[in-house]
This record gives C-alpha cells, structure tokens and sequence, in this order.
C-alpha cells in the first residue's frame, strides 16, 4: 500500500463525524471523567488528520500542482495558500518527504505511535534495512528517549578528556596607539573626542565589564578546575541525579559540585539474648548534611 492509499484511508476515516461525550456542548459542561476521554478522542483524531495531511501534502509534491498556484515550491505553497507559519511550514513538508519514502511511517503517526518530533529526529537515519526496527524502539517514546536512540544509531566521537584551570583572564596590554592617528594629526586638524565618548572605548569598557562579570562567577575554591570527558548512561543519569539532590545552588558552584564526606561511627546496641556481647564497632562513610 502506497503513501496515496494510505493518506485516503486515513483522511476518509478522520472526517468522520464524532460526538463528544454526554451531551454537553461546551468542554466546561462535561464532567472530569467526560473532559478526560474527550480530550483523549481529540488526541487521537488529531494524530490521523496529521498523517492524513502529510500523505495529501507528498502527493502534492509528487504531482507538482503547487506550481498551478504559482508556487515554485511545496513550502512556499505551505506559506501562502495553506497559511502555516515558516515553522510549521519546512516541519511538515520535511515530514512529508519522509512519508512518502517510507509509507510504513504513515500508519506509526496515525497510530500515536510516533510524534512528529520524532520523526524529524529519525528521518536522516531511516533505511529500508532499519526502518522495522527503528519504528519498533522507537514507538511511545519522548523526545530525550529518540535522541538517545539517534546517537546510537549515528554515534558521536569520544570528547577528548581535558582539565581546563578555572581562574582570572590573562590581562591583556592595550596596545600603543597606531602610527596612522599621528600621521593625521600632523597633515590635519583632527576632531578629538572626550575620553569615554569614542567608540573604542566603548568596546574597552563592555570587555572590561565582561571579564568583570565573569571573575564574579568563578567559584571560591582555590585551584578550582573544570573537567570535560567523555561519559556513560549510567555515569551521566547520576551526576544528573546529584546535580537535582544538591540542596543548595548558587552561581558560584560548578556542573557537578563535590560533596564532602565525612566517617560516622555505628555502632550495634547490646545483645539482650548473647548475654551482654557488644558488637564491632563500624565505619561508615555518609555524605555530609
């Protein structure tokens, strides 16, 4: 089954009159539970009326009729006769050339099974020899869950492990004033600014308020540094869950702050039943309150 019977099935089946639940006519008459499915229902006829659109739209490219509204081109027939903002526009003429490569992906959006995010992300790395299987991993899954699957389809390389020391901006010597000024003033008289009103000091002083700005941001800690390497999942998720853990933040802490540990004794209370034996006492590391 072709892109074009797909996108006829699909746009038969969404055009379908519906009612909504119970017989109020105005969402703020419907009770929690009739809002609720109503809302569903909405859900999923909007997921056929888009894939329905985006069959009807490769169609058109297909055919080239844009041209017959004196559109050079499927977007700017987007623009100008359907009225879809630029976004809008490239999103879904993009997805439509998707589609109608692979016409499996029509019945995954009508389906709910794939946002159109996704197949946005998806699309540059889709093959006839992965596609099946692309579709099946990627079904129900949110934006940050295909972009996990998009690196593995595509990896990145490695980012090459570096410490870079966290401390004030070289200062910089301003440079002598240019020969070129003193050869003007001596052929010409020359109009002279009040310092503070030239255009190069205005430069100076947004530098000077940028490196201001940022020696304020710096951590405290002497001999801070930062540290950039390449992670796993696992590593990632945690530093992720230490960062959101942190109890305190400012704008002086770093990515990932380095909480103190300290040892606590534990020690076991006396055995009523072993006749009075005390157990070992045992050193345990906590993080710090």
């Amino acid at each position: 089954m072709n892109s074009s019977t797909n996108a006829r099935s699909l746009s038969e089946s969404s055009v379908q009159p519906s009612r909504c639940v119970g017989s109020a006519s105005s969402p703020a008459e419907l009770s929690d539970t009739e809002l609720l499915v109503a809302t569903r229902r909405l859900v999923g006829r909007s997921n056929q009326l888009l894939a329905a659109l985006l069959g009807h739209l490769a169609e058109v490219e297909a055919r080239g009729i844009h041209r017959t509204r004196v559109c050079a081109s499927l977007y700017t027939y987007c623009l100008y006769e359907l009225r879809f903002s630029e976004d809008e526009a490239y999103r879904r003429v993009a997805a439509a050339r998707l589609v109608r490569r692979f016409p499996a992906l029509l019945d995954a959006i009508a389906a709910g099974e794939l946002h159109l995010t996704g197949l946005l992300m998806l699309g540059p790395h889709l093959t006839e020899q992965n596609l099946v299987e692309v579709l099946g991993r990627a079904k129900h899954r949110t934006k940050k869950e295909i972009a996990g699957l998009v690196r593995l389809l595509d990896p990145l390389p490695e980012v090459p492990p570096c410490i870079e020391p966290l401390g004030p901006a070289p200062v910089v010597p301003s440079p002598q004033a240019p020969t070129w000024s003193e050869f003007v003033r001596s052929m010409d008289s020359v109009r002279e600014l009040v310092p503070g009103d030239r255009p190069r000091d205005w430069v100076e002083r947004a530098k000077t308020s940028r490196r201001t700005a940022a020696a304020a941001r710096l951590p405290t800690l002497p001999g801070a540094a930062a540290v950039k390497c390449t992670a796993s999942s696992c590593t990632t998720r945690r530093l992720s869950l230490a960062a959101v853990s942190t109890p305190r933040r400012t704008s002086r802490c770093a990515a990932v702050r380095t909480m103190p540990w300290r040892p606590r004794r534990i020690s076991a209370e006396r055995s009523s039943s072993s006749g009075g034996v005390r157990a070992d006492t045992r050193r345990a590391e906590t993080p710090e309150a």
